[in-house]
C-alpha cells in the first residue's frame, strides 16, 4: 500500500474570518503532468498553520477531484500574498503525498499520472465514474509498484523524457497552427508571397513566427 511508504495528507479549508492569514496555494487547476503552472489560490486561515500542513520540496500533488496526474512541489514561488514563513499550501481539493527514504517523489508523481494506476486506485476505491472523489484514506490504501530506487529513478527519467518530447510536438503543433493562419492572412496580402523564389517555397513566414520550416504542400 502507499501508506507503506508515503504519508498522504489531505489539503486545508479555508476559513474566512475577519483577521484570518492569507497563504497561497496550490489549486487543482495548477497540477499539469510533471509540472505545477498557473496561479496559486489563496487559503485563509483563523491561526497559523501547522509545520506540517505546508508543502515541502519532495512533496508529490494530486487532484482529489477526478485526478489524472501529478506534479512534485519543488519551492515556494514568490507570491502576492506571502506570508512571513513563506509558506504554501494545497487547497481542499488537493491531496498531497509525502513520499518516505523508499520511494522517489517523481517515481511517485509518474505513478500518480499513468492511466493504468489511476483506474486501478480508482476501482478499488470504488469511487464513481462521472465524478471520481479520492479520500486521503482511499489514496493512501492504493496499490503500488515498488521497486528498487534505481529502478525509480528510470522510470522517472523515461517519463521526464516523455513530457519533454509531448512538449516539444505540441509547440510544433501550435507553430504549424500559426503558419496555416498566416497563410490565410497573406492571400489578402500579396506582397508577402516570394515572386523571386518559384514552386512551393513561394511563401516562408516571418522568422519570428517560428515556423520557418513550413512550406505550402
Amino acid at each position: 500500500m502507499l501508506s507503506r511508504t508515503a504519508d498522504v495528507l489531505p489539503g486545508i479549508l479555508s476559513q474566512e474570518k475577519g483577521n484570518s492569514l492569507a497563504y497561497p496555494c496550490v489549486v487543482p487547476a495548477q497540477i499539469l503532468p510533471g509540472k505545477i503552472a498557473g496561479e496559486f489560490g489563496v487559503v485563509r486561515r483563523a491561526k497559523p498553520i501547522l509545520a506540517e500542513q505546508a508543502l515541502r520540496p519532495g512533496d508529490v500533488v494530486v487532484r482529489r477531484v477526478n485526478p489524472d496526474c501529478a506534479a512534485v512541489f519543488a519551492k515556494p514561488p514568490p507570491s502576492k500574498e506571502a506570508t512571513p514563513s513563506g509558506a504554501v499550501l494545497p487547497s481542499s481539493n488537493v491531496l498531497v503525498v509525502r513520499p518516505g527514504p523508499d520511494l522517489l517523489p517523481e517515481f511517485a508523481a509518474f505513478l500518480l499520472s499513468a492511466t493504468s494506476v489511476l483506474a486501478r486506485i480508482k476501482q478499488a476505491s470504488g469511487v464513481g465514474k462521472q465524478v471520481a472523489a479520492l479520500s486521503p484514506a482511499r489514496l493512501a490504501a492504493a496499490e503500488i509498484p515498488l521497486p528498487p530506487l534505481a529502478v525509480q529513478r528510470r522510470y522517472a527519467e523515461a517519463w521526464r523524457a516523455s513530457l519533454r518530447a509531448e512538449a516539444a510536438l505540441r509547440a510544433r503543433a501550435d507553430a504549424h497552427a500559426r503558419f496555416r493562419r498566416l497563410l490565410g492572412d497573406a492571400a489578402f496580402r500579396p506582397h508577402d508571397l516570394r515572386a523571386d523564389v518559384p514552386g512551393d517555397a513561394a511563401f516562408r513566414p516571418r522568422p519570428d513566427d517560428n515556423a520557418a520550416e513550413s512550406r505550402i504542400p
